[in-house]
């Protein structure tokens, strides 16, 4: 009952806990298009920056769904729709 009566407690409701760390997904501006480099020194040189992630730094299988997983995680090398997490 505390979710109709307002008391519930959200996760945007709590305070962030100290040191916690922000991501930023880079995402395609481009539908059906190859991978062909990516430049992440400038990331790596921001101030504040703790790590900088690719598909090959993703242990296990690239893949996730609600239902079916069938979709990427991370382009592998093609990306099939703009905003695609690259």
């Amino acid at each position: 009952h505390l979710h109709t009566t307002g008391e519930a407690v959200y996760v945007d409701d709590m305070p962030p806990p100290p040191g916690m760390l922000h991501a930023w997904l880079v995402q395609s501006t481009r539908a059906a298009a190859r991978i062909t480099r990516v430049d992440a020194a400038a990331a790596r040189a921001m101030p504040g920056v703790k790590g900088v992630f690719f598909r090959e730094d993703l242990p296990g299988d690239n893949v996730m769904g609600p239902v079916a997983h069938d979709e990427e995680c991370f382009a592998d090398g093609i990306v099939r729709c703009v905003g695609q997490v690259i």
